[in-house]
């Protein structure tokens, strides 16, 4: 006679290695989505620091002389990203120097007004 016990249905067994499975999956992908979570924001940085150096070469095309005034600069077509900050641009003599930062970021993209992309740093010593 045949054993009728059995519905077709899953034992706990299988089911456990399905969940250790899934798990084992999930924790070598996360990370990963971390790790892109963090490049998606430095490259907004990056974006709005290239954003800031066009600006601030109009403004110095148009009226000779770079500023330290943020807002200053959307005339210019400057306007940050969601979560990208500028607190600090500090003006000396014919150069300037930017902070810009992340809100999820630890560190801060500092530029030297030279057309470039200078440094990530864990401060923004180098405005202040």
């Amino acid at each position: 006679m045949a054993d009728m016990r059995r519905d077709g249905g899953f034992t706990l067994v299988e089911l456990l290695v399905v969940i250790v499975i899934i798990g084992v999956l999930a924790a070598i992908a996360i990370p990963g989505f971390v790790g892109q979570k963090q490049k998606g924001y430095r490259a907004a940085v990056v974006s709005d620091a290239r954003s800031l150096m066009t600006a601030q070469a109009s403004r110095l095309a148009d009226q000779a002389n770079y500023t330290e005034d943020v807002s200053a600069l959307e005339t210019a077509g400057f306007r940050p990203s969601g979560g990208v900050d500028v607190p600090v641009i500090k003006v000396v003599g014919n150069t300037y120097t930017a902070c810009v930062k992340h809100s999820e970021l630890a560190e801060w993209l500092i530029l030297d007004g030279t057309d470039q992309v200078t440094a990530w740093a864990a401060t923004n010593s180098a405005c202040v």
